[in-house]
């Protein structure tokens, strides 16, 4: 099943998206009040799209907390400490892009520890943009060092476009080629 994390509300861009792209389902990843998700899944009905809900925690302190919305929990970690912290918590459906262009937040422990508690990986394509090449060339490097231990470990990874605007959506299947370009293994791919 095609299915895109996105990080847009627009139903009419998603069902625009949803043509062009043939996809099956968005996973939005927002911040929504209770009664934001009841009118978009209502209203996505009607244009049949297919809706689910990420909420991404940032901080331990939001780890706490209770979402009882959202089909999804993720979390964006910003720090090894913060990641390390994530995976050893067996509450989040997601790890929501863990690569930095500033350093690497992947190691073999944490890919072990990832395998052990079953998470799935969020690599996030729209990272990508607003970098210049020189922090570009950083990231793609140090993602494929996480990858190297993703895979050797048989973590769960999934590609994302992690879109903002309808400008930014990709196809999953091209995303999904991205595999190749990370040097990782297939049998990851979730």
């Amino acid at each position: 099943m095609k299915k895109d994390l996105v990080f847009i509300d627009n139903l009419e861009s998603l069902k625009l998206a949803k043509d062009f792209f043939g996809l099956n389902s968005f996973i939005i990843a927002k911040d929504l009040a209770e009664k934001e998700i009841f009118y978009l899944k209502e209203r996505s009905n009607s244009l049949g799209l297919n809706l689910e809900f990420c909420k991404i925690v940032n901080s331990k302190e939001d780890c706490n907390k209770k979402y009882k919305n959202f089909d999804y929990l993720g979390f964006r970690p910003n720090n090894i400490e913060s990641l390390n912290y994530a995976l050893r918590r067996e509450m989040f459906d997601f790890i929501i892009h863990p690569f930095s262009k500033d350093f690497i937040l992947i190691d073999s422990a944490l890919a072990r520890v990832g395998k052990e508690n079953d998470l799935t990986f969020v690599f996030l394509f729209s990272e990508f943009f607003g970098l210049n090449d020189k922090e570009r060339a950083l990231l793609t490097k140090n993602s494929i060092i996480s990858f190297s231990f993703l895979s050797k470990f048989k973590c769960k990874v999934k590609f994302f476009s992690g879109a903002r605007d309808l400008f930014e959506l990709r196809d999953p299947e091209c995303l999904e080629s991205l595999a190749d370009f990370f040097f990782l293994d297939r049998e990851c791919l979730d």
